[in-house]
C-alpha cells in the first residue's frame, strides 16, 4: 500500500525515548464538543459598593527527588501560589457576581454584595488570558472544562474580610482529580512566560499567545489517535496550539507513566509550541531517540524543546539540584517505606560529558552533533547557562569545570525567531529545512555583530566538543552556483545510526544513518532547467574491487517530507514526498543518473544524495561493503552546482 506522510512516521516509529510526538496535524476525534466558557477576569462593578473580601489559592505538587543516579516523584509535596489565574464569585442562586484574577502571590481581592446571610462560592479557574501569560488547562476535548478550586462563604463569615486559603490538592488520596496537576501544568507555562520577559523583552517578547493544554488525571491522551493506551504520550499538534499531557494509564496514576508533575516535559511540549509560533517548526514530528542519529529537523526541534526546560529552571531563582537535568518519572512514592513500583523513564543532565560513551547521544563524527538531539540540547544550554554553571569534557584537549559560555538568551531567541532587524532569524519565511546547523550560522552571525561578540571564540570550542557544526552545509545547504566542487561522502552500515526499525525476516534492521550516508542540499526549481545530475566515482571495497559496491542515489522531496528509509521499499511500501529519483534496482550501478522537476511547481525541494546500505530485503550490507569514500559531482543542465551554507 502507499503510505500518507502520517502513517510512515507513524506505523513504522521506533520506541519514543523522550515521550514526546508532536507529529499529530489536526484535532482529535470528537463528534460533539461542548464550547469553552467565556473568560471573566475584569472585575464587575457592584451597585452600592459592597463588601470586599480577600484570600489567596495555592496548589500542591508532589516533589522530584534524587536517589543516587534516579530521580523520582515523593510522597511528600510543595505548595506554589496560583498566580494570575480567573476566579468567579457565584450568589446562592448560582449567579455570577463577580470576577477577576489573583494576582502574583496567588492572593486575590474583590467586592460582592453585602446582602445579609448571603452564601457565596469562590471558584479559582485554571486558566489565564493576561499581560503575563495565556492559558487553559482543560479536562477533554469533548467538555473542554477548565479545573477549579472552590470554597463557599458567608457575608457573616466574611465579614473582616478573609476568606482563607483555597488549596488545589496534588495528592490523589485526598482529590481524585488532582486538580494540583491543572495548575502545576498552568503554572509551568507561566514560568517560561516570565523566563522568556526576563530575558528577551529587550528583543520584543512580551506575552506568548493563548494555548490550551488538554489533561485528566488517569487518562493517556495517546488514544486520543487511536493509539495503544498502554503506551503513554505527551504531545503538541502543531498549528492547534494545542498540548496534550499524559495523566495516566487506565486510571492509574501511582505506578504509570504521568507527566502533570514532570515539569521537563510540560515545559518540552510548550516549547514546541513557542517553536511553532515563533520559530516557525520544519519537524516532521513522529517518534524519536535521545541516543540515535535522527532526522536534522526533528534532531533540533526536539533538541530546542528540552533546552527549553532547563534553561527555565535554571533561570528560575533559585535555581534547583534539578535544573540541568531533563527528568521523565514513572509512578511516585507513597510513603516512607516504598520501595519500587517508581522512579524515572529518561533522565540525562545539560551538563554531561559529550565524549563519555556513557553520555546520551555521544556525537562520533564532525558535525554528527547537528543530528542529536541530546547534543543540541546540550550546546544550547552551555551557551546560555552562567559561567558558575559548569561541565566536565573528557576528550582533546579535556577540560574539568569547564565554565558555561554565558551568551545571553536574548540572542538566541532572535535566532530562534526574526532575527535582529539586518539577519533574518528561523521564523523567516526565506529560511527553509531548519535545523541546528542553520541556527548555528544566525546565531554566530547576530552575536559577532554585537557587543558580546568576544564570547564566540569559546562558543566555537564548545560547538567542537558537541561535534555542532558552524553551519548547514551537512543539512539544508543551497545548491547554487557554478565551479567544481566535487562532494564526498564516506557511508556506514545503517546499524550505525542506533535506530532500529524492527525486524524482517527475523533480522533487525536498521534506519539510514542520516550524516554519514546521507547528503542534503536545498534547491529552488523556478521553473526553468529541471534537470538534476549526479556523475560519481564507484570503487569497489578494499581489497576485492570485483564485488559490488555501494551504489548512490537522488532523490526529490516536497519541502515537508517524511525522510523515507530503503527498508520500507523493501517491503512494497512507496512515500508520496519523493517526487522524483533515480532508484534502481540493487546490483545495477550507473555513475551518472539524473531526475527531473519538470511539471512540478516551483519553490523548494529537498535533494537528498544517498547510499544504498541495504541489500534488496532491507537488512544490512556488510562493514566491508560500505567501507568507501564516494566522490560526487552535482550538475543541473549540463553546469555543475555547488552547495553554499544558509
Amino acid at each position: 500500500m502507499k503510505l500518507s506522510k502520517l502513517q510512515v512516521a507513524i506505523l513504522f516509529s521506533f520506541y519514543n525515548l523522550l515521550g514526546c510526538s508532536p507529529s499529530f496535524e489536526s484535532n482529535p476525534e470528537s463528534t460533539v464538543t461542548i464550547p469553552e466558557e467565556a473568560y471573566c477576569g475584569t472585575a464587575i462593578s457592584i451597585s452600592g459598593g459592597g463588601l470586599t473580601v480577600t484570600g489567596n489559592a495555592v496548589f500542591t505538587s508532589r516533589k522530584t527527588l534524587k536517589s543516587g543516579s534516579d530521580w523520582y516523584l515523593d510522597y511528600t509535596f510543595n505548595t506554589t501560589p496560583i498566580r494570575h489565574a480567573e476566579f468567579h464569585i457565584y450568589n446562592g442562586s448560582g449567579t455570577l457576581v463577580q470576577c477577576g484574577e489573583t494576582v502574583a502571590d496567588g492572593t486575590f481581592t474583590a467586592q460582592v454584595p453585602s446582602t445579609s446571610n448571603q452564601q457565596y462560592t469562590i471558584k479559582v479557574y485554571s486558566r489565564a488570558y493576561n499581560s503575563t501569560y495565556k492559558v487553559s488547562v482543560l479536562n477533554d476535548v469533548t467538555n473542554n472544562s477548565p479545573y477549579t478550586v472552590s470554597k463557599s462563604f458567608s457575608v457573616v463569615t466574611a465579614a473582616p474580610g478573609a476568606i482563607g486559603t483555597l488549596t488545589a490538592e496534588g495528592d490523589d488520596t485526598i482529590d481524585p482529580y488532582i486538580a494540583g496537576g491543572a495548575f502545576n501544568i498552568m503554572s509551568d507555562i507561566y514560568l517560561v512566560n516570565e523566563f522568556l520577559r526576563t530575558n528577551a523583552s529587550t528583543v520584543g517578547f512580551t506575552v506568548a499567545p493563548k494555548v490550551t493544554a488538554f489533561w485528566k488525571a488517569g487518562f493517556n491522551p495517546n488514544t486520543y489517535r487511536g493509539g495503544q493506551a498502554t503506551q503513554g504520550i505527551s504531545y503538541y499538534i502543531p498549528g492547534a496550539y494545542q498540548l496534550y499531557i499524559q495523566g495516566g494509564i487506565s486510571g492509574d496514576v501511582i505506578s504509570s507513566d504521568t507527566d502533570h508533575f514532570d515539569d521537563s516535559i510540560i515545559v518540552h511540549e510548550y516549547g514546541h509550541f513557542l517553536e511553532d509560533v515563533y520559530g516557525k517548526t520544519n519537524s516532521p514530528g513522529g517518534s524519536h531517540s535521545g541516543d540515535a542519529v535522527i532526522d536534522a529537523r526533528l534532531a533540533w526541534s526536539e533538541g530546542w524543546a528540552n533546552y527549553l526546560q532547563s534553561a527555565v529552571k535554571t533561570g528560575i531563582s533559585p535555581a534547583g539540584a534539578s535544573s540541568s537535568v531533563y527528568i521523565d518519572t514513572k509512578g511516585y512514592k507513597q510513603n516512607a517505606l516504598d520501595l519500587s513500583g517508581y522512579g524515572s523513564l529518561v533522565v540525562f543532565n545539560m551538563t554531561d560529558d559529550p565524549a563519555s560513551g556513557t553520555t546520551y547521544d555521544s556525537p562520533n563524527m564532525i558535525s554528527e552533533g547537528s543530528f542529536r538531539e541530546v547534543s543540541i540540547s546540550r550546546t544550547l544550554y552551555k551557551t546560555t547557562s552562567p559561567a558558575t554553571v559548569t561541565y566536565n569534557y573528557s576528550g582533546t584537549p579535556s577540560c574539568t569545570n569547564c565554565p558555561s559560555i554565558a551568551i545571553p538568551f536574548k540572542y538566541v531567541w532572535q535566532a530562534f525567531g526574526d532575527g535582529d532587524g539586518v539577519r533574518l532569524g528561523l521564523h523567516s519565511s526565506t529560511r527553509h529545512f531548519r535545523s541546528m546547523g542553520l541556527f548555528n550560522g544566525i546565531f554566530s552571525s547576530i552575536v559577532g555583530a554585537s557587543t558580546d561578540s568576544g564570547l564566540l571564540p569559546g562558543w566555537n570550542v564548545m560547538l567542537t566538543q558537541e561535534m555542532q557544526p558552524t553551519n548547514n552545509l551537512e543539512y539544508g545547504a543551497s545548491l547554487l552556483g557554478s565551479g567544481t566542487c566535487l562532494q564526498s561522502m564516506t557511508p556506514t552500515r545503517n546499524a550505525a545510526s542506533g535506530t532500529s526499525l524492527g525486524t524482517i525476516s527475523g533480522q533487525t534492521v536498521y534506519a539510514s544513518n542520516q550524516l554519514a550516508s546521507n547528503n542534503f542540499y536545498r534547491y529552488y526549481y523556478d521553473g526553468s532547467s529541471p534537470t538534476i545530475t549526479i556523475a560519481y566515482t564507484q570503487p569497489g571495497p578494499p581489497g576485492s574491487p570485483s564485488a559490488p559496491a555501494v551504489d548512490l542515489n537522488m532523490y526529490a522531496y516536497v519541502e515537508d517530507y517524511v525522510y523515507f528509509e530503503d527498508v520500507y521499499a523493501a517491503i512494497g511500501e512507496s512515500s508520496s514526498d519523493i517526487v522524483a529519483s533515480t532508484t534502481q534496482a540493487v546490483g545495477t550501478y550507473n555513475t551518472s543518473k539524473s531526475i527531473s522537476l519538470a511539471g512540478r511547481p516551483t519553490g523548494y525541494y529537498l535533494i537528498n544524495v544517498k547510499a544504498r546500505t541495504t541489500n534488496s530485503n532491507g537488512t544490512d550490507k556488510t562493514a566491508a561493503e560500505v567501507a568507501n569514500t564516494l566522490s560526487y559531482q552535482l550538475s543541473n543542465n549540463g553546469g555543475t552546482i555547488c552547495p553554499i551554507a544558509l
